[in-house]
């Protein structure tokens, strides 16, 4: 299971990138879509909040195999500078035994159009609940982008990402996206 970014020219020196997820047969799984900004375009200090939609789908391996699959809220804060690094949480999460992620400390690429990494938490309202989950041998892979901007250095009005996270008990998959 792996998280890729592909990118490739488009017009007036932008790149359109896609973040997709190859942990299906068949290669499909979440996708986020859109127009990188130019790295000129990313703020030098300074925080930015992102918010919009998210959605997570899996299954929980025990028991019967139960599939999960919710909507939620997602909030993306990026803090720009020296130690750039990017959180998001997926709240209002419904499944059986969950009701938020949160992925924090994702590392902000040096041209800064980018982020990926971090570490994936699992609460069921304020107790974290990973392992209980997840189980043990956890894999997590997560590749983010900042969107829009333009030649004239107008700072992303969007960020997204996608995960997966896998584990002895849960296998789980999703996105989030804000403005």
């Amino acid at each position: 299971t792996t998280v890729s970014v592909y990118s490739k020219p488009f017009a007036d020196d932008y790149k359109f990138s896609g973040g997709f997820s190859l942990s299906d047969a068949n290669g499909s799984g979440p996708m986020i879509v859109g127009v990188l900004p130019k790295p000129e375009s990313i703020p030098m200090n300074g925080t930015a909040t992102f918010s919009g939609d998210g959605f997570i789908e899996g299954s929980i391996l025990g028991g019967d195999g139960t599939p999960i699959m919710s909507p939620g809220i997602s909030t993306i804060t990026a803090n720009f500078g020296a130690g750039a690094k990017v959180s998001a949480t997926l709240d209002g999460l419904e499944t059986p035994s969950f009701d938020r992620i949160i992925i924090s400390n994702m590392t902000i690429s040096n041209d800064g159009t980018s982020f990926e990494g971090g570490k994936l938490s699992i609460f069921n309202g304020d107790e974290v609940v990973t392992a209980d989950v997840m189980g043990s041998s956890r894999l997590f892979e997560n590749q983010g982008n900042f969107f829009g901007g333009n030649a004239a250095g107008t700072e992303p009005a969007e960020a997204g990402g996608v995960f997966v996270m896998s584990g002895s008990d849960a296998n789980i998959f999703g996105g989030y996206l804000g403005k």
